[in-house]
């Protein structure tokens, strides 16, 4: 990949396939329209292309949707890389057999770093200027994993910790020769740092739903100031959510949710994607690169980073992330299951006692 003096990224996520035919045609149609209107280098899917809960036990589910979601790069001949969310391997395949599958597509750029939770992986983003001695941009993939994050198992998934540590030595590696590169990093699940964000930061975009992060904080995002190669982070997984701004160095983004399955979005609020745009310049001898993002709407409208017109003041702060349902233990399980046989042998014998109460007495009656 070559930055080219410019080079664009389209971030679409949530797109949610498998709930629904026509929904899915509809989001097919949506995504050949904003590429072509965006013009992309490199599509990015940040998790949740398929809708695993979705799945009716039939084989085939994961690797037909897979082939509808992809039809749209293939019939623009884009490449993408795609990122795991947490509703992806819910279905027929695990993860593992999700990245075997989409990793021998032609367009994709998906790879996995060896010995590390879920599918991870980086790629560089070279210059266009002949004598530049190092790739200005490197793109950084993280699996959020599905549910559970460290020994919590009641929480979102997150970036576990040796994630965390690949990371840290792959990033200084490449900072050791480079210290100027300009990196951004996608992932599904937001970070506890997009609270702080919303409350206590300068923000643009909207915030229509509690965070959804992991219970646990894992110290990624420390890690990505403290190693400051990383500019941006974007996310998805909240449906209702596009907000974005600065938080102690780094810009943390929510993407727009592009698919028309899956929840939301919020009402008033057009579906979409956020459209990327590096662009290298020479800084006397040193090569550099800016960015510029915005979102590129349903209607192909464009929408700025504008500053948000929440009344944050107003509004109850979150201090806690918004969490999956609670999962019920097996232990729980057998005693729910237990317990609701009980009570329906009771109303069974209650039901029969009163019949027979009813009949006897009809026959009483009747020997009068």
């Amino acid at each position: 990949m070559c930055i080219r003096d410019r080079f664009t990224i389209l971030q679409i996520t949530d797109i949610h396939y498998g709930e629904d035919d026509f929904k899915d045609f509809q989001t097919s149609q949506l995504v050949i329209s904003l590429i072509r209107k965006a013009q992309p280098d490199l599509i990015v899917l940040t998790g949740d292309a398929v809708s695993g809960y979705a799945w009716n036990g039939d084989p085939g589910f994961f690797f037909n949707n897979w082939a509808r979601f992809t039809s749209p790069f293939t019939i623009t001949n884009t490449r993408y890389a795609y990122i795991l969310g947490n509703h992806d391997g819910e279905a027929d395949l695990t993860r593992e057999q999700i990245f075997d599958l989409d990793s021998e597509h032609p367009l994709s750029l998906m790879d996995k770093a060896d010995e590390i939770t879920g599918v991870n992986y980086f790629h560089e983003v070279q210059s266009s200027y002949d004598n530049a001695t190092a790739p200005p941009s490197i793109l950084w993939f993280f699996d959020t994993n599905r549910e559970g994050c460290r020994n919590e198992t009641w929480s979102w998934g997150c970036v576990e910790d040796d994630q965390i540590a690949w990371f840290r030595k792959q990033s200084s590696l490449i900072t050791a020769s480079n210290k100027n590169t300009y990196d951004l990093a996608f992932f599904h699940i937001p970070l506890q740092e997009y609270m702080d964000l919303w409350y206590d930061g300068e923000t643009y975009g909207e915030k229509n739903e509690d965070v959804a992060c992991p219970r646990v904080n894992t110290g990624l995002f420390d890690v990505l100031a403290a190693q400051g190669n990383v500019k941006a982070v974007y996310v998805g997984h909240d449906h209702d959510n596009y907000f974005g701004g600065f938080w102690k160095g780094v810009e943390l983004i929510f993407g727009r949710k592009t698919g028309f399955g899956g929840y939301g979005p919020a009402k008033g609020m057009l579906r979409g994607a956020r459209v990327i745009k590096l662009t290298e310049y020479w800084d006397k001898d040193e090569l550099k690169v800016k960015k510029n993002d915005w979102m590129l709407l349903e209607d192909m409208s464009i929408e700025d980073n504008t500053k948000s017109k929440s009344d944050k003041k107003a509004e109850k702060r979150q201090t806690e992330c918004a969490l999956p349902n609670r999962p019920i233990s097996h232990f729980k399980l057998v005693i729910m299951l237990i317990l609701g046989f009980v009570l329906l042998s009771l109303a069974v014998g209650f039901a029969y006692s009163r019949c027979k109460s009813r009949n006897s007495q009809q026959l009483k009656l009747g020997d009068i």
